[in-house]
Formats: structure tokens, C-alpha cells, sequence
């Protein structure tokens, strides 16, 4: 077989394995899909957010069901670990050469904060916190994915007793802040592990 044809179908696989992976993690969320609902591995809210953002153009119908999710259950949004994981993604996606440099933008961000009252102002410019009054234009994909966004009765409630929900169960016990990130981490690595 050619080698681009490997590498073709290769990008075209990985495309929807990357897919169907969000789409298994916000079908365990609550949003309606036919994909089975992740029930292995634990999911991670805000990185979920800023990979949705990411591959938004790829699936439009994915990014407005999180939307929808976010606009009715953003009660369990960190904000302030959003912004931190969103500045990940920015700083490592810009640093890759085109397409991959414009499939998210601070725009993005600051547009989702003005439709999630749980952001409050508008946090996201150029990489910091924006001042109020700034405005930024959205990659056209992006503002019509906006624009045509409306809810379409797909969210409900996440089962937070569900395994791959520990973040959000932890969030109602502990609140949405720190401690709950430092408690999965110690869970999750040897070093938090009191028994060797």
C-alpha cells in the first residue's frame, strides 16, 4: 500500500476514534447519543470542554449538546480550572502548524463564557483575563455555531454515582475547587498511595 494512502486513513481513523471517544464521555454526562456512555475511565469536565472546543468544526452536533449540557448543569464547571486547562490547549495547539493552529482561538473562549453565566465576565483575551468591552472576532465556523445554537431537550442530568463521574461525585461533596483536583490526583498516583 502508498504510504499517504496509510497516512490518509490513518488521520481519517484517528478523526473518528477522537470522536467517538467525547462522544462516549458526554453521552456518560447526560447527553442523549447512541454511542454506549464511557464507563471504564474517569472524565475529566474541563479538559472535556477544551478538547470539544477543539474539534467543534468536526462535529457540530457534539459541540451543541455539550452547550446544551453546560448551559443546564454548568453548576459543576470549575472556572477557574477551565481557564487554566484552556490555556493548555491554546499555548500547545498554536504552537502546531496550520489547520491545527485555528481549530481554537481565545474567541472561542470568550464566547462560551458569555453564554455560561457560571464564567461571569468575560475571562478570555489573548491569553489572559479580558477587560471588559474588549470583543474579538470568532472564526466563522465557530460564529455559526453560535448563532445557530438552540437547545434541543438532549441534556439531563449527570448519575454522579456512575464511576467515571468520581470528579463531579467528589464536586458534590467537596465543593467545585481545588481540594477535589488534589484528591483525584492522590488517588490516582503512587505517591498518594499510602500502602506501597
Amino acid at each position: 500500500m502508498d504510504m499517504e494512502i496509510l497516512l490518509k486513513e490513518f488521520k481519517e481513523r484517528f478523526s473518528d476514534d477522537l470522536l467517538e471517544i467525547h462522544w462516549r464521555q458526554w453521552s456518560a454526562l447526560g447527553v442523549a447519543s447512541h454511542i454506549r456512555p464511557e464507563e471504564k475511565y474517569m472524565i475529566d469536565l474541563e479538559s472535556l470542554i477544551s478538547s470539544t472546543l477543539c474539534i467543534a468544526p468536526r462535529d457540530t452536533r457534539l459541540f451543541k449538546a455539550a452547550i446544551e449540557w453546560l448551559t443546564q448543569y454548568g453548576e459543576w464547571l470549575n472556572s477557574q480550572r477551565l481557564k487554566a486547562v484552556a490555556r493548555a490547549f491554546i499555548t500547545h495547539v498554536t504552537k502546531l502548524k496550520p489547520p491545527l493552529e485555528s481549530l481554537i482561538e481565545p474567541a472561542v473562549f470568550g464566547k462560551l463564557s458569555s453564554i455560561l453565566p457560571r464564567l461571569g465576565t468575560r475571562w478570555w483575551s489573548n491569553g489572559k483575563l479580558a477587560e471588559e468591552g474588549t470583543e474579538e472576532r470568532l472564526p466563522p465556523e465557530y460564529e455559526a455555531m453560535f448563532r445557530d445554537f438552540r437547545a434541543r431537550g438532549v441534556a439531563t442530568k449527570p448519575v454522579i454515582q456512575n464511576p467515571p463521574l468520581l470528579q463531579l461525585r467528589l464536586r458534590a461533596i467537596f465543593g467545585v475547587d481545588a481540594r477535589v483536583e488534589l484528591f483525584i490526583y492522590f488517588l490516582g498516583h503512587n505517591q498518594g498511595n499510602s500502602t506501597p
